[in-house]
């Protein structure tokens, strides 16, 4: 277990909670909530379902580090220095708190990350560890089920007065016989996270070979080392990013969904142009990583309303050939989006694209706003940016010309 001072009690408590069976369904249809679970993401998605666990704790100021360990009989331990889970049975359910966190999900629930139960429905093992209160307790599962009750195994350690390490091994059957994890896949997934939550310690451990290997991922400026990670100083039209941050406050439903309460959304974004041809885009809501969606939408709306609006007062517009697109602007852009939104659309279940409309009238507004006052102040940067989309502009119109004369258009 690690350890921390921490003397917070609040952990996950039950007001948070109105308990729904899912291992049944879970094991039917594990699909509906990993996706295809012969992919190496699904597989992942295990891991990150209890990592978001320690993340979250994090956001709120009671966790500050957390280990992910491989170990050589193919099942992996995420421990953290949290506040700990209660272990004090809940009355109307006649259960230890901790099992229901463990066999239910909350009402509130999407598939935003996959759940503990989900996790716990999904593996052979799932064996959890919490210390609360200066007590260490252990509860263990098969296939989603309780196989060993609510347990007092030890005092805690020296200095330790809060944590849970849960270490599971995923189910053979579920997952095809594949279920080797990936370092590179962590590697990246945690170095994001670092990133994403720029002041918390992730330490990924791979104890499967003869020689054990650990990196630490940290970030103490978060998106603007992401960008610094990501940058081909080569390439790059403007050395230091545009780092771009917003907050609005929306309304939105409430846990159990009966009234409308207010909520706060925000965006932070890393954004550079560079001389590549290409758009090289990482997209993020509330840390999970998505293929696109309304925030990059939201983007290239912004950019390019930056862009031909500076360019249009600049009187830059009558060197274009024809009228700039919202393609043209994303040329060589390099950006890192990251959203928080209190309660998230997606396309899928597997999060692939977000569709919240308020994100991308959000977004598109911040960006356009923000990126325009960065031109104001740094003309000579815009010009270079203005001749990259110009660039595009005439090839585009170069091409659109070429199909005309062969009858293609």
């Amino acid at each position: 277990m690690l350890t921390k001072n921490n003397n917070s009690d609040r952990g996950y408590e039950m007001i948070d909670w109105v308990p729904i069976d899912l291992i049944s369904s879970v094991r039917k249809r594990p699909g509906m909530y990993l996706g295809d679970t012969s992919t190496e993401r699904a597989l992942h998605a295990m891991i990150a379902g209890i990592l978001q666990n320690s993340i979250d704790q994090y956001e709120a100021g009671f966790c500050d580090a957390v280990y992910v360990s491989l170990h050589a009989d193919g099942s992996v331990s995420i421990e953290d220095d949290g506040p700990g889970i209660s272990v004090e049975r809940v009355r109307e359910f006649g259960l230890p708190f901790l099992e229901i966190a463990f066999t239910t999900e909350p009402k509130q629930w999407t598939f935003e990350v996959v759940g503990g139960a989900c996790v716990n429905a999904l593996s052979e093992r799932f064996y959890v560890e919490t210390c609360r209160a200066g007590k260490i307790y252990s509860m263990e599962f098969c296939k989603g089920r309780t196989s060993q009750s609510l347990r007092e195994i030890g005092d805690r350690l020296y200095n330790q007065t809060s944590g849970t390490k849960v270490t599971f091994l995923p189910d053979e059957s579920i997952f095809n016989h594949n279920r080797e994890f990936s370092w590179a896949f962590l590697e990246n997934r945690l170095r994001e996270l670092a990133f994403l939550n720029p002041g918390i310690r992730l330490t990924l451990r791979d104890e499967r070979q003869k020689s054990e290997r650990e990196e630490e991922f940290y970030s103490g400026r978060g998106i603007t080392d992401f960008m610094q990670d990501l940058e081909d100083y080569e390439k790059l039209l403007h050395r230091t990013p545009l780092i771009i941050r917003g907050r609005q406050t929306i309304m939105t439903e409430n846990g159990d969904g009966t009234e409308q309460v207010e909520r706060e959304m925000s965006v932070e974004i890393g954004l550079c142009f560079t001389r590549r041809r290409d758009v090289v885009m990482h997209c993020f809501c509330n840390g999970s990583r998505n293929e696109g969606g309304c925030h990059q939408e939201g983007l290239f709306q912004g950019i390019f309303r930056a862009i031909t609006e500076f360019a249009g007062k600049s009187r830059w517009l009558r060197e274009t050939p024809t009228a700039l697109s919202e393609e043209d602007c994303a040329t060589g852009v390099l950006a890192v989006v990251s959203v928080q939104h209190p309660s998230p659309r997606y396309q899928s279940q597997c999060l692939r694209e977000l569709r919240c409309s308020d994100v991308l009238e959000f977004v598109g507004e911040q960006v356009y706003l923000q990126l325009y006052q960065y031109f104001e102040e740094n003309p000579r940067t815009a010009r270079m940016v203005f001749e990259q989309v110009n660039r595009a502009t005439h090839a585009r119109f170069e091409i659109e010309q070429l199909r005309r004369a062969k009858g293609l258009v």
